[in-house]
């Protein structure tokens, strides 16, 4: 068997090498746009953005946490850990200051606003007036207890949750 050599053939400068180009033009707008859309704010209060692979994402909460204080706990700690306001934080626990006792148990909502108790003859609007939001910010809530007709149990005595209030 004759062993020919391979022939080059003449490559025009320009010809045929667009495709190592495009190729990476393309894995940059991909990774590009997809850090854009992996972005979360650091804060509520700022518009710097982080990657999330560097963040883990929770879960929403969907009930009150009773939490026992820990030695090392503030109000501002315990409101960075669960991403509440340390508003929050004080208003659902009747506290006037920020001292916290090591040991006692505190209500940790899931969300920043307030805890509700319902009275006789509350209504969506009338507490929506009290802590000063828009009725539908109750109403949308997704785990304010409904009732059988799907609207917001108000029966006396029901815990809502009223997002972003304020007392």
């Amino acid at each position: 068997m004759v062993k020919t050599p391979l022939k080059s053939v003449p490559h025009e400068p320009g010809v045929g090498s667009e495709f190592p180009l495009l190729f990476i033009g393309l894995f940059f707008v991909a990774f590009v746009y997809y850090v854009s859309k992996s972005t979360v704010p650091v804060n509520k209060s700022d518009n710097q953005n982080i990657p999330t692979a560097s963040v883990q994402q929770r879960t929403p909460r969907t009930t009150i946490i009773e939490y026992q204080v820990q030695d090392s706990d503030t109000v501002e700690s315990l409101a960075n850990k669960f991403d509440i306001s340390q508003n929050t934080i004080r208003w659902a626990n009747n506290m006037t200051d920020n001292t916290l006792s090591v040991g006692s148990t505190i209500k940790i909502l899931p969300v920043t606003g307030v805890m509700h108790t319902t009275i006789q003859g509350d209504s969506i609007s009338s507490i929506a007036q009290k802590y000063k939001v828009d009725p539908a910010s109750i109403s949308n809530y997704p785990f304010n207890i409904t009732n059988e007709s799907g609207t917001i149990d108000l029966t006396p005595g029901t815990v809502i949750i009223v997002p972003d209030g304020e007392m």
